[in-house]
Parts: structure tokens; C-alpha cells; sequence
């Protein structure tokens, strides 16, 4: 299993590493896909600053409210997960 690092920095920045590939994002939030698992960003306002595939990093900016992780990569819209 690759190793994952996240920093929030203020609750107006988030760091990922060890991302596989971007399922989708919009202002309201990102859904990311991790070696084993997702991982979905809900905030207000966010931008995708930096994003490079190959190295498996992101930088995030907005107002962060939540992250979460899902164990089983289900097949849902990025809209019907941001919802939730």
C-alpha cells in the first residue's frame, strides 16, 4: 500500500499525496482516488491550484469543511456525493 499524506493548513488549504487520479471537482468540493480507497473534500469556493498525476499530488484552496474516506470506490455521480 503507498503512503498518503493530507495537510490542512488553516482550514483554507489542503495538501494530498499519493493520489491516483481526480474523479471530479467543482466549488463545492473533490473526489479523489487513493491507492486502496476515495477520499471526498467538501468545502465552499475551492480551486484546484496544483495537480500533478504522475507525482500523485494536489493542492487544494478554499474553505475546507469536511474530508472523508470511503473503503469501496462506489459508482455515483460527483454531483449525488456532494450532496450527501
Amino acid at each position: 500500500m503507498e503512503n498518503n499524506e493530507i495537510h490542512i493548513i488553516n482550514q483554507r488549504k489542503i495538501e494530498i499525496t499519493g493520489i491516483k487520479s481526480v474523479e471530479g471537482f467543482d466549488e463545492s468540493g473533490v473526489f479523489v482516488t487513493l491507492e486502496n480507497q476515495a477520499l471526498i473534500i467538501y468545502g465552499e469556493e475551492m480551486h484546484v491550484d496544483a495537480l500533478e498525476i504522475d507525482d500523485g499530488r494536489m493542492e487544494i484552496t478554499g474553505l475546507i469543511i469536511s474530508v472523508s474516506f470511503e473503503k469501496k470506490k462506489v459508482k455515483k455521480s460527483l454531483r449525488e456525493r456532494l450532496k450527501r
